[in-house]
């Protein structure tokens, strides 16, 4: 029984570190929830570096759903990821000018009043900068664009930096057996959009799937 862990959430740039710190669950002795803490910015809003999370491992594939946030180990490296489920086997996945569209449906979302102050300073155990929408000096903050997704009755909150090459892709046809992920941080994630060879995980197999975040759930 694994007591204590760490998950890995990847940013554009930077690569997978090994976090220092440890996450203590006292929950996790019962075998059926694991720690998890965060060592980039990948889940903002949603997740913050440096934060411990606990999710649960006893999962059913009702768990395995578009809108929930999973813990899984990555297809190609030895490394865990946290990631949101954005489609099942069989559907497609496009971004187009930064929204998400699914079997050819544009999700819904809307741009929120409210801002995210992202301070230009090393964080998580990789140390990295994180990204702004314009050029900020270090020490400074920028302010970052907060839109609200809704999708399988599941609502989160994105991140926009602006038009980023990443928000206009190709459509991806998720392979049997497998699930398509991406980051909150929509602008700073290497997520399913990314394939192996580029540095990202592609499509993730049902089966590498290894928690759930219950309590990060908000759901109609």
């Amino acid at each position: 029984m694994r007591v204590l862990s760490f998950v890995f959430a990847i940013s554009l740039l930077g690569t997978v570190a090994q976090a220092a710190p440890l996450c203590v669950c006292l929950k996790c002795l019962s075998g059926d929830y694991r720690s998890f803490y965060l060592v980039a910015g990948s889940m903002k809003p949603t997740m913050e570096p440096e934060v411990c999370y606990i999710a649960r491992t006893d999962l059913t594939m009702e768990d395995i759903v578009p809108g929930r946030i999973v813990a899984f180990q990555h297809p190609d490296k030895n490394v865990e990821f946290v990631f949101r489920i954005a489609a099942l086997a069989g559907q497609t996945v496009q971004m187009v000018d930064g929204r998400l569209v699914i079997d050819g449906v544009t999700i819904s979302a809307k741009k929120l009043d409210q801002l995210y102050v992202q301070k230009m300073e090393p964080e998580g155990a990789q140390g990295h900068l994180p990204r702004c929408g314009a050029p900020t000096t270090l020490g400074d903050s920028c302010d970052i664009d907060v839109w609200q997704e809704e999708t399988n009755g599941y609502r989160y909150q994105t991140l926009d930096l602006g038009l980023q090459l990443q928000d206009n892709t190709e459509v991806f046809t998720v392979p049997d057996g497998h699930v398509f992920v991406l980051g909150d941080n929509r602008d700073n994630a290497l997520d399913s959009r990314f394939g192996v060879a580029k540095g990202g995980p592609g499509g993730i197999p049902v089966g590498n799937i290894l928690a759930v975040f219950d309590t990060l759930d908000d759901k109609n």
